[in-house]
């Protein structure tokens, strides 16, 4: 009882071990993680990771059907998503994020055993799964992963101008990320301004912000390992935090899923709120040399969106639900 659809692109012919992958659980868990974690909780954008998964396995089919290689890393891409990631990984170190994944999910068994039955080396499907620039992009461009994430962003809030189709047929991919012509690169640059102009939404990293600081404070009375919430799904973490013996992550969890509106965001840092910074991404399709310097006020129109604000904590709240 599986169903592989998803609403942006064509039905794409699923090979036998593909389906195998999407079913064992390290890819199922992806169903109940957020792609954009607590953005979900107060927008359109309550599409999981699997969808996001779906669409970087189709894009990947689309340009390149005959590599199974490439297909299968596009299938384990996101695996190591964890929920809420952005608000979770802002609480750890980098020691302790290494330790978060030293039982990394492509260790899995039941992966590997379908990887060898496809003769597929899991080493090599797990470098291409976390390093190839045909889905991660380089530092200046853009790969499938971030072509999906884009489209599917402004498809869920209905500002994507033109069907999803439209954009596929009109770049190709190698070594060096996606490449668009002169002509698709205005259109292109208004698809990631206007992602990156939605996801640097400061109301989204405010909800990032208050679940933070509800885990921080739910850490504080527990004691737990540092990866106990990153193997957990959104909602076990919401229940987790809803029932926490910290009070003070009682009220603000609470407070953001019934009184979210009584949340007030403002720009700076006063030291009496909850703060958090917003950095929104900085790559493109590569595009000829002329055409990059017609747009180079792209930074500078990022730049803008860089701001530290701060939530206004609100656990007074607590008499009032």
């Amino acid at each position: 009882m599986n169903d592989f659809t998803e609403p942006l692109f064509g039905e794409v012919a699923m090979l036998p071990f593909e389906k195998r992958l999407f079913q064992t659980k390290e890819v199922r868990k992806l169903k109940f993680i957020s792609q954009f974690g607590g953005a979900s909780l107060i927008s359109p954008l309550s599409h999981s990771l699997f969808e996001h998964t779906l669409g970087i396995w189709k894009l990947t089919a689309i340009f390149f059907p005959n590599h199974r290689l490439l297909r299968a890393g596009a299938i384990l891409s996101q695996i190591e998503g964890i929920p809420f990631g952005s608000a979770i990984h802002s609480l750890f170190t980098i020691n302790e994020k290494e330790s978060m994944f030293k039982n990394t999910p492509f260790h899995s068994n039941e992966i590997h055993l379908i990887l060898q039955e496809e003769k597929l080396d899991w080493g090599a499907v797990e470098e291409v799964a976390r390093k190839s620039p045909f889905l991660h992009g380089t530092k200046e461009n853009l790969g499938l992963i971030g072509l999906d994430r884009a489209l599917r962003t402004l498809y869920m809030v209905g500002r994507l101008k033109q069907k999803p189709s439209h954009y596929v047929s009109h770049c190709c991919v190698n070594e060096r990320g996606l490449h668009c012509s002169a002509e698709m690169a205005k259109e292109f640059v208004t698809v990631m301004m206007d992602t990156e102009q939605l996801l640097s939404c400061k109301e989204f990293g405010a909800i990032d912000a208050v679940i933070s600081e509800a885990i921080k404070c739910d850490w504080a009375e527990t004691g737990e390992e540092c990866d106990t919430y990153s193997r957990l799904s959104d909602w076990e973490i919401l229940c987790i935090l809803k029932t926490s013996l910290s009070v003070r992550a009682q009220y603000l969890i609470h407070a953001l899923l019934e009184q979210p509106d009584k949340f007030i965001v403002r720009e700076g840092a006063t030291g009496r709120g909850i703060p958090f910074s917003i950095y929104p991404e900085y790559r493109l399709p590569l595009i000829s040399e002329d055409v990059e310097i017609s747009f180079k006020n792209w930074t500078e129109r990022l730049n803008t969106l860089e701001q530290t604000y701060e939530v206004i904590d609100f656990t007074s709240l607590a008499e009032t639900i």
